[in-house]
């Protein structure tokens, strides 16, 4: 599939787009050093086909320039107006994976109004969710928040991702991605982390009250699958879905149990 381009800022977003036509769209938003190329299980579901889909590059990935502020507000900004540029008209769900919902929740401070909101592996921190509450004591992340790693590292980065890591093809679509980011994402995102810029993402989430479809592989590595239950969240169907023999990266462990889920939520959400 061809990436389209969408200008913000000066930031030029790649993005892939189906079924242009659809009323109702959903919104999807990858994680740290990743692509638009990780949703492809759904933008070839039959379950989602009823819906536009788009599926974006985030600045400094795959096909997209290199950004202006790689602190988590500043991508939210910039996405939030791609958003809103992208999706003249209807009813839409935006769905994020890993540090995808970090920025997804970043997105709620500006003008926008999703109609609900999927939320997978989830990394959000906020008041009373600090790192330590959210990630699993004693993973390495080094190989998020560093621009060079052995490959060893990062084999040992792709086995925290998911139940997937025997799979030679996906490993191979992980380190392309990786690799194809440019100047200095990782460290200079992490940077900012540092100094503090980012919002209270979790209550920016409760405060909205929008529905919310949370999900965790039960096998997750990087974050504590458990952190959310008892958040004030406005959970859809009252729960935290955790899918039975997935990881971090939900989308490439359970494809079509989460094709489902979407599917439900958005019959949900659009009716």
């Amino acid at each position: 599939m061809q990436p389209k381009y969408v200008t913000v800022k000066d930031v030029s977003l790649a993005y892939i787009e189906k079924n242009p036509e659809a009323k109702d769209t959903i919104f999807f938003i990858h994680g740290n050093s990743s692509s638009a190329k990780i949703w492809a299980e759904q933008f070839i579901s039959p379950q989602l086909s009823r819906y536009r889909l788009i599926a974006v590059d985030l600045p400094a990935h795959g096909n997209s320039s290199k950004g202006n502020d790689y602190s988590l507000p500043g991508i939210g900004r910039i996405l939030s107006l791609a958003l809103v540029s992208l999706i003249a008209a209807g009813d839409y769900i935006i769905a994020g994976l890993s540090l995808g919902t970090n920025i997804l929740a970043e997105m709620l401070a500006y003008d926008i109004e999703p109609a609900g909101l999927i939320v997978m592996g989830s990394c959000m921190l906020g008041t009373g969710y600090g790192m330590e509450k959210v990630f699993k004591p004693g993973i390495d992340m080094h190989a998020a928040f560093t621009d060079t790693v052995s490959e060893e590292e990062l084999k040992q980065y792709w086995r925290l991702a998911g139940v997937s890591a025997a799979d030679r093809s996906k490993y191979k679509n992980f380190t392309e991605d990786y690799t194809a980011v440019k100047d200095s994402f990782r460290s200079k995102m992490f940077a900012t982390v540092g100094e503090g810029k980012l919002s209270d993402q979790i209550g920016l989430l409760e405060k909205s009250g929008i529905p919310s479809l949370v999900i965790f592989g039960e096998e997750e590595l990087v974050c504590d699958k458990d952190y959310l239950d008892n958040s004030a969240i406005n959970l859809w169907n009252n729960k935290v879905y955790k899918l039975p023999q997935a990881g971090h990266l939900v989308p490439l462990d359970k494809q079509e149990e989460l094709n489902l889920l979407i599917r439900d939520f958005a019959r949900d959400i659009f009716k």
